[in-house]
């Protein structure tokens, strides 16, 4: 009796070991109130604890001097009030006056006074806070798609946004890591022995492997990517390493785990602020879609030491450029079969009762 009792005793302490992260949604519609009831509505159906979004300075400074951040207010407060956890991303842009017109594209620049960016995200974070769980900068920095600025531009900002983050009391989340470079850093520095890219090759070192993962690592960029993940990490001081997973769950608690003890030593907390998603160039047959979602919940069940996860996106956006299809109501607004997996898995106990 008293070895069943030693045994079951064993097994309550690894299931707490491995609880597993609060669940949400990144990136759902929240331009108008009826689009954040419209969320509200489904997070309260399938029991979400996260919601991320986004704001840019662009539309807070519509005129040169002049800010206005009620609506970047309401938002957060709204879902707040409603009981939600709130992860708010200041993306890496401006106004065209606070850009180095030289480093900017569509989705970033490099803001050309940092003395004057510190004063925005002070005054910003003064007015978010309250309201506010995790604070993030920028978005996926080592893609030049989202920042066409340097590393230590990058890293500048990013400890300045940190630094005033700080002075109030909000845990600041560092820039997501993309899933190109997660799973580069881990096929190059030993933690697995191949990887999948965007185009659908698989990077190995095997016999007839289209792609040889061995010169693939031996290239610049490999080292480079590395070394300037460590650098910013070190530079930036947020509490918060923030990781982007999508498609192939069957290697993410490899990522995690690799990821977690490459950087052990700089005692950070760990998120998931993007997950879900399959390639195009696999079936986008519903029970397909459904079943990839399910093999991605159950990876993020058996991971450790992980605040939060959350799902991109609620809706399907058909204008999306992204290798991925990722979303949980389709553009008919019929709820998909990944919707009802969701669903299912953060209505037990273990989920809802964090």
């Amino acid at each position: 009796m008293k070895k069943i009792i030693a045994l079951c005793f064993f097994i309550f302490c690894v299931s707490l070991l491995a609880t597993p992260p609060k669940l949400g949604l990144s990136f759902p519609p929240v331009s108008t109130s009826d689009q954040i009831n419209l969320t509200i509505s489904y997070m309260k159906d399938f029991k979400a604890k996260y919601v991320r979004f986004s704001d840019n300075w662009k539309f807070r400074e519509l005129t040169v001097g002049s800010f206005n951040f009620a609506t970047v207010v309401t938002r957060a407060k709204t879902f707040h009030d409603s009981g939600y956890k709130v992860m708010l991303t200041m993306e890496s842009d401006g106004p065209r006056w606070r850009c180095d017109t030289t480093q900017m594209n569509e989705r970033g620049c490099v803001f050309n006074d940092t003395a004057v960016f510190r004063l925005y995200a002070r005054e910003w974070l003064r007015q978010v806070s309250p309201y506010v769980d995790i604070a993030q900068f920028g978005n996926e920095w080592s893609s030049f798609y989202f920042y066409p600025g340097s590393i230590r531009n990058y890293s500048i900002s990013s400890k300045i946004f940190c630094q005033e983050a700080a002075s109030r009391g909000v845990p600041c989340a560092l820039g997501g890591l993309s899933i190109g470079l997660v799973r580069a850093i881990t096929a190059c520095y030993g933690g697995i022995d191949h990887y999948l890219n965007d185009s659908g090759q698989y990077y190995t070192d095997l016999p007839g492997s289209p792609v040889d993962l061995s010169d693939t690592c031996a290239t610049v960029y490999a080292s480079t990517t590395l070394n300037s993940t460590d650098s910013v990490i070190r530079v930036t001081n947020a509490q918060y390493i923030d990781l982007h997973l999508y498609h192939d769950a069957e290697d993410w608690n490899t990522y995690i785990e690799f990821f977690q003890n490459r950087f052990a030593a700089y005692n950070k907390s760990w998120l998931i602020s993007e997950f879900g998603g399959i390639y195009r160039f696999f079936s986008q047959e519903e029970m397909s879609r459904a079943k990839r979602t399910r093999m991605q919940l159950n990876a993020l069940d058996r991971s450790s030491n992980i605040e939060a996860a959350m799902y991109f996106q609620l809706f399907e956006d058909t204008a999306s450029a992204s290798p991925f299809r990722s979303y949980l109501i389709d553009s008919n607004l019929v709820v998909s079969p990944s919707y009802r997996v969701f669903k299912n898995t953060t209505s037990q106990p273990h989920y809802y009762n964090r």
